[in-house]
């Protein structure tokens, strides 16, 4: 009788020593094998953590109006005759750097983690 440990081709090297135990008393008609595998494990990459802009802000009217008044500006510049992914790209670029420079950014709280 055969009793087998299967292992990736990859994780071959990993494996240090196999053993059987003849003598284990279980109900069956196999043998208890016991392998001991080398394991590395690797710390998971930090991503960096996503910047939000303080909204909160935006409740109040003085704020709002100068916030508004600044894309309007930016975006006055625009012409018709972009095109649609460049036209994006202005907007795009209006609202992030208005939203930066009139609301500020959120600070992370650690103890809102999750």
């Amino acid at each position: 009788m055969i009793d087998h440990i299967l292992v990736r081709r990859k994780w071959r090297s990993s494996v240090l020593s196999l053993r059987i135990y003849q003598s284990a008393d279980v109900v069956s008609d196999h043998q208890l094998l016991f392998a001991r595998v080398r394991l590395k494990l690797k710390a998971a990459k930090r991503r960096d953590s996503v910047q939000r802009h303080n909204v909160k802000k935006l409740t109040d009217q003085a704020v709002l109006d100068e916030y508004r008044i600044t894309v309007e500006e930016r975006l006055a510049s625009a012409t018709t005759d972009l095109s649609v992914s460049d036209m994006w790209d202005k907007i795009s670029d209006a609202l992030n750097t208005t939203s930066r420079d009139v609301l500020g950014l959120l600070r992370d709280d650690p103890r809102r983690a999750g």
